[in-house]
């Protein structure tokens, strides 16, 4: 299977990408299992902006959850 394309949210990411976008603000523990090592590539790639422990999407996480995923094909 080939690599994930970097502007695209693994399943983790996405989670919690979709997590943020509908209630808010939210701690670390709140994106629980999101690790803090997710979290902080998140912020990275600026899909995720924080202060004082808690999180936020950002209109750049907002456009990697809407990008198109490519189809799988089956052999």
């Amino acid at each position: 299977m080939p690599a994930r394309a970097s502007h695209l949210p693994s399943h983790i990411e996405r989670r919690a990408l979709l997590e943020l976008r509908s209630r808010g603000e939210l701690s670390a523990r709140d994106l629980e299992p999101t690790g803090q090592r997710s979290i902080l590539k998140m912020m990275e790639k600026g899909w995720v902006e924080g202060s004082g422990g808690t999180y936020r999407i950002t209109p750049a996480g907002e456009a990697a959850l809407r990008a198109q995923l490519p189809m799988h094909r089956s052999r």
